[in-house]
């Protein structure tokens, strides 16, 4: 994928009196080039009971991005350029993935799976920035906006169930035993343009996570589950980064290497129905979350990734489809839930609650046999942060698709946030810092694509 494009950030900065702190319109030319591909082999046997299996996947995929940008900083109301500079970011990823498993039915519906995955990601980042003088015109390096880092991580799991069936009922047990191994290194680059390591941190993890569900079919068509589970989630290479990202000066974010990886357990109860045209599923849950990591914002008004300490929600989950006619399918998701963030460990004030919702759905309609109309769309309230919060926001899209030849070559007409609900306002009120940030950027954006299937 190769294009170019012009986004506008608008930014505001308020004081708590509601006056204006700072105000910037950012005009960002944007050229980007992306390539990937993968490659896939896959392996399966089956014994002589068909449910006892033995399957092999292994995946490498390569992916290079090469990003340019030139920004110009406009003061409102006058047109008059203040700053001119530009970036350039090139990344390199390299991700491999092995899996095994296998899995056996013994004698009074005893089910037993167990299996290992691998997965490794080798990825390199380097972003170069220079000003330029509206004096004389002559572009300058800048040292503290460039910078070069990689980051490596294997993860290698091994994994066990066992699963049993008494007539409508049924119960599975699970563990998963992992170590995540990890290192990020930042680098200085000589005057040779070999590159020599500045900075080195690594660590080794070991987690077990289990996995506990029951099971009850209601009916033909209906089923009643409690489940228990415990996950991860782990920061991105970018998290780690600790440059400072310059890219919006009113909006300037930087990694952390020092995050840990988050940890989630989850308690749900869930009913589902499936029906000939209609699919419901209402649930209810509790979550707890350590290490949880968010995006907090610094005395120095810097937005930075940390791990903010515990926090849990209960909430009430919904989501369906539903297929009236065969024209016309229509999806539709929603959660209601109570947010607690305790972030007294990093420095804040109090442990902050917030009962938050969001909602999503879609309408997909099939004008001709080769045309097909999809209007989608989301609304997310107001959201907790361990400083405040971020006020709610929604988007419409909507999308024309025309299959030609048989079907094998696609047009599609989209438009992304039709009703420009994407604005983004932040409030932070701690005892040491009030402030309110309103961001906008790239409010419509119309794509074509043409796609060719072989």
């Amino acid at each position: 994928m190769d294009y170019s494009r012009y986004g506008g950030i608008n930014n505001k900065v308020l004081n708590p009196d509601g006056t204006v702190k700072n105000q910037m319109t950012r005009h960002r030319y944007n050229d980007q080039r992306q390539d990937a591909y993968a490659v896939e082999a896959r392996w399966n046997h089956r014994f002589a009971n068909p449910l006892d299996q033995l399957s092999v996947t292994f995946n490498y995929n390569d992916f290079s991005y090469d990003e340019d940008n030139q920004y110009e900083n406009e003061k409102p109301g006058t047109g008059n350029i203040l700053k001119k500079d530009n970036m350039f970011a090139n990344q390199d990823k390299h991700n491999y993935y092995l899996s095994a498993a296998f899995s056996k039915l013994f004698t009074n519906d005893w089910y037993f799976k167990a299996g290992y995955i691998g997965r490794i990601k080798d990825e390199k980042y380097r972003t170069e920035t220079n000003d330029i003088s509206l004096d004389d015109g002559i572009w300058t390096p800048v040292d503290n906006k460039t910078y070069d880092y990689s980051f490596n991580r294997n993860t290698h799991l091994l994994y066990a169930s066992v699963d049993k069936r008494w007539n409508r009922f049924s119960a599975e047990a699970g563990l998963q035993a992992e170590i995540n191994a990890q290192e990020f290194k930042t680098y200085v680059p000589e005057v040779d343009k070999s590159e020599t390591s500045d900075s080195e941190r690594s660590h080794t993890r070991f987690h077990l996570y289990p996995r506990v569900k029951l099971s009850l079919q209601t009916s033909k068509s209906s089923s009643l589950s409690l489940s228990y589970l415990q996950r991860v989630i782990r920061p991105y290479g970018a998290d780690l980064n600790p440059f400072i990202q310059y890219g919006d000066p009113t909006h300037l974010t930087q990694g952390n290497p020092d995050l840990k990886d988050e940890f989630i357990h989850s308690l749900e109860l869930s009913y589902l129905l499936v029906a000939d045209r209609f699919r419901f599923s209402p649930a209810i849950y509790y979550r707890n979350k350590s290490n949880r990591i968010m995006e907090v914002v610094n005395d120095e008004s810097v937005w930075q990734k940390e791990n903010i300490g515990h926090s849990q929600s209960f909430g009430f989950e919904l989501s369906g489809n539903w297929n009236p006619i065969r024209i016309l399918n229509i999806g539709f998701s929603g959660n209601v839930y109570k947010d607690e963030i305790d972030g007294r460990t990093v420095g804040y004030d109090e442990k902050k609650s917030m009962v938050c919702t969001d909602w999503k759905g879609s309408v997909s309609i099939a004008i001709t046999p080769t045309t097909e109309f999809q209007l989608d769309g989301f609304f997310i309230s107001d959201q907790l942060t361990p400083q405040g919060k971020i006020k709610s926001h929604s988007s419409v899209n909507a999308g024309l698709s025309q299959y030609f030849m048989n079907r094998k070559l696609r047009a599609n007409l989209s438009i992304n946030n039709i009703f420009d609900g994407l604005e983004e306002t932040t409030i932070i009120d701690t005892s040491k810092m009030h402030m309110e940030q309103i961001r906008n950027r790239d409010a419509r954006v119309t794509w074509l694509t043409l796609t060719y299937s072989l």
